[in-house]
């Protein structure tokens, strides 16, 4: 089934952070017609203990003349209460270095938040704080608890959670977008979502840019127009997922996502190492 979607910029609040500065960023572009997104058939891949790995191809049609570009998102989703840790490194490290082994598997793990010469703001694994939380670090901060997995602005954010991760910047707040710009950088895009009854962890890339080199193993490629905007990355994530709120990941050459689920083992590698990983887990048992 083909559905064909109209999304809009939107404007968020005062004081939502700037775009990384790891990221080539093109002015904001004034708002015209609105872009269109068409969403393809989600495949499920793997799935064990209600953790599910998909992919899902997609059309973006940009507003100022580009030809549609073809998309491909891989996604794992979970229920609420599914488990999320932060597994941190000392230094920038290739993306594999910082997965849980095969044996504890079911797992899925995507790349973690951005960096300079370490992490860029609050990193906490294991109840320990690795790096503070920072003003440059960017507006969201994701924490789990054994609650649950929320996402909150980082002047809401209060010490306690086991696990937490800042990262620039909040893309979705109470079902909504919070991008400000239309225009901006074209690259491969990664976050994390928590919505209504389910958790995301999603990498979206221009599929022509995707190449299989092994099986279960795939190799996103830099390009001049890898991936999405940041907001129409927003407005897919708002319109294919039940997304209530959504943090931005540092995505570009760094984006990642691997999975180990019913035997089976799936790894999207990108051009970069990175700082730290998120990994989600099937619900603890009674």
């Amino acid at each position: 089934m083909i559905l064909t979607l109209i999304t809009l910029a939107c404007s968020g609040p005062p004081g939502e952070a700037a775009a990384p500065p790891t990221q080539a960023q093109s002015a904001p572009l004034a708002p015209s017609a609105p872009s269109v997104i068409t969403l393809g058939e989600t495949v499920t891949l793997m799935s064990e203990g209600g953790l599910s790995v998909e992919r899902q191809r997609w059309l973006w049609a940009p507003d100022d003349g580009q030809p549609p570009i073809n998309m491909v998102t891989y996604r794992a989703r979970a229920p609420l209460n599914a488990r999320l840790s932060v597994r941190p490194s000392e230094g920038v490290a290739p993306f594999e270095a910082l997965l849980p082994q095969e044996e504890l598997a079911p797992w899925v793990a995507i790349n973690g938040g951005f960096y300079e010469e370490g992490a860029m703001g609050l990193v906490v694994s294991g109840g320990k704080e690795h790096t503070p939380l920072s003003p440059r670090g960017g507006s969201g901060v994701l924490f789990w608890s054994p609650a649950g997995a929320q996402i909150v602005h980082r002047d809401d954010w209060r010490a306690g959670p086991p696990e937490a991760l800042q990262s620039i910047d909040r893309l979705v707040n109470a079902g909504a977008s919070v991008v400000k710009t239309v225009g901006g950088a074209q690259t491969a895009r990664s976050a994390v979502v928590v919505g209504k009854e389910q958790v995301w962890l999603v990498i979206s890339a221009a599929e022509a840019t995707v190449t299989t080199t092994g099986v279960g193993a795939l190799q996103l490629g830099a390009a001049e127009h890898a991936g999405p905007t940041l907001g129409v990355f927003a407005d897919y994530l708002l319109h294919s997922t039940d997304a209530v709120t959504a943090l931005n990941l540092d995505g570009g050459i760094s984006t990642q996502l691997a999975a180990v689920i019913d035997g089976q083992r799936l790894v999207v590698t990108g051009q970069a190492g990175t700082i730290n990983a998120v990994v989600m887990r099937p619900p603890a048992g009674p």
